[in-house]
C-alpha cells in the first residue's frame, strides 16, 4: 500500500517564503499543523472533492485556493497542493 501523502519543502525564488508541496493519492482527513497557513492552492489533480461535516462536497479546481477543513475525497489522479509555511 502506498503512503497516502508525500511532502516536498521549497522556497519562492528570491523571497525567503517557504512552501510545502503536498501530494495526496487517497482520501484523507485534512490536518493543519503548527507553522502551516490554513489555505491550500491546487497545483494539479482531477476529480478531487473536499467535504466538511454536514455539508455537500465541493470540487477542487486547479489554480484556486481553499481553506483546509474537513476531508479530502479521492479523485481520478494524484492531488498536488501548495501550502505556505509561517
Amino acid at each position: 500500500m502506498e503512503k497516502s501523502l508525500k511532502d516536498y519543502l521549497t522556497e519562492q525564488h528570491g523571497t525567503g517564503v517557504k512552501y510545502l508541496i503536498r501530494t495526496f493519492n487517497e482520501s484523507v482527513p485534512l490536518e493543519i499543523v503548527r507553522g502551516m497557513k490554513k489555505t491550500m492552492h491546487i497545483l494539479s489533480g482531477n476529480g478531487w472533492h473536499m467535504r466538511e461535516r454536514g455539508y455537500m462536497p465541493i470540487e477542487l479546481i486547479l489554480g484556486k485556493e481553499y481553506e483546509m477543513k474537513g476531508n479530502l475525497e479521492k479523485g481520478e489522479s494524484e492531488l498536488v497542493v501548495r501550502i505556505q509555511l509561517t
